[in-house]
């Protein structure tokens, strides 16, 4: 199969494929370290958990990105 035969199969994937496939991808040229996971998941879990206590504020797709 040649590169431009595979590209156009996985253009033919739904969106969700390509993306978990291309996430795949990304991580063979460019590892995250386990400790550098582990830290952005803790993260997420703090902001979480700021949002449903109330003590973080948030702002609204429209009031970002003004549409």
């Amino acid at each position: 199969m040649s590169k431009q035969e595979l590209i156009d199969a996985l253009m033919n994937l739904d969106e969700k494929e390509r993306l978990e496939i291309s996430e795949m991808l990304y991580q063979t040229v460019n590892p995250m370290s386990e400790e550098i996971e582990q830290a952005w998941i803790e993260e997420c879990e703090r902001r979480y958990q700021a949002i449903q206590d109330g003590t973080m504020e948030t702002l609204s797709y429209e009031e970002v990105f003004g549409k």
